[in-house]
């Protein structure tokens, strides 16, 4: 089956345009956090060829409007270095490049069983993984048709499919990716180095089960002492769910002060990693 990636459409005029956007915003806001490079980010549209179409359709992946989405999401690569988006996971990126030119291949690969258990009914007709779980981690599945996000975690959620969890519409508050988006503005997640390798780590929430000890309170508010506006993403704004979140992405990072920041970072990492 041969499948299509032409797409003639703005983004004003795309169906998905949220799901862009949204995801935008995310890996904007993690750059404006000096955790992920702008440099690792690939904006659409996306060359055809960036894509490995035997791969997808290997994998089941047969769905036409889907497989043209791809080509209009924005990526994270992985050239080296990772950079968990949430505990234990990691952006899905559906693009070769000249550093990883078997990427596509391997995310198609994945995405068509997450748990890696050889199961063939979790990909279904229409579904897109914008995530790879691992140990504990979650997958953020976008359904094409419906135009919904489904957060599972396989490993500790009771639903054996992630259709029986809650669809999220992208204009509801509770939106996986909202939620994540917002952890981020607030530093509830906060951007770590563990000897220069990038992570996250929750201060609320799971996996965090006991009251955050000294070092990752210190850890939030060296970003808070930098400039961080932690309070931006209550401060509401007009618009939709997406467009206040934005607005508070601008509020959150007005007044960050980059060099400080990095500084504040090192003598952190010096106190407790070394």
């Amino acid at each position: 089956m041969a499948l299509s990636l032409c797409n003639n459409l703005s983004l004003d005029d795309d169906p998905h345009a949220a799901l862009i956007r949204s995801l935008t915003t995310l890996y904007t806001l993690l750059t404006d956090l000096q955790y992920l490079p702008s440099l690792y980010i690939r904006h659409p549209p996306h060359a055809s060829t960036a894509f490995d179409a035997t791969a997808a359709v290997d994998a089941g992946f047969k769905n036409a409007e889907a497989f043209a989405l791809l080509r209009r999401l924005p990526y994270v690569v992985n050239e080296g270095t990772t950079f968990p988006l949430a505990y234990e996971t990691e952006p899905l990126c559906y693009i070769n490049t000249q550093e990883s030119p078997g990427a596509s291949k391997e995310a198609f690969d994945f995405a068509r069983d997450p748990t890696q258990q050889d199961r063939t009914d979790l990909m279904l007709d229409g579904a897109i993984n914008l995530t790879h779980a691992k140990n504990g981690g979650t997958s953020l599945i976008y359904d094409v048709k419906k135009k919904t996000i489904t957060a599972w975690n396989h490993f500790n959620d009771e639903a054996e499919h992630w259709q029986e969890n809650r669809a999220y519409g992208m204009e509801e508050e509770g939106n996986p990716l909202y939620v994540w988006i917002g952890n981020w503005l607030s530093l509830v997640w906060v951007p770590q180095f563990i000897n220069g390798w990038p992570d996250v780590i929750s201060l609320e929430g799971p996996p965090q089960v006991e009251e955050p000890d000294e070092e990752m309170r210190s850890l939030k508010q060296l970003h808070v002492a930098s400039g961080w506006d932690i309070s931006a993403v209550a401060t509401g704004g007009s618009g939709g769910v997406l467009a206040r979140f934005e607005s508070a992405r601008l509020r959150a990072k007005r007044d960050l002060r980059i060099d400080e920041l990095q500084r504040r970072r090192e003598e952190w990492e010096e106190r407790w990693q070394s």
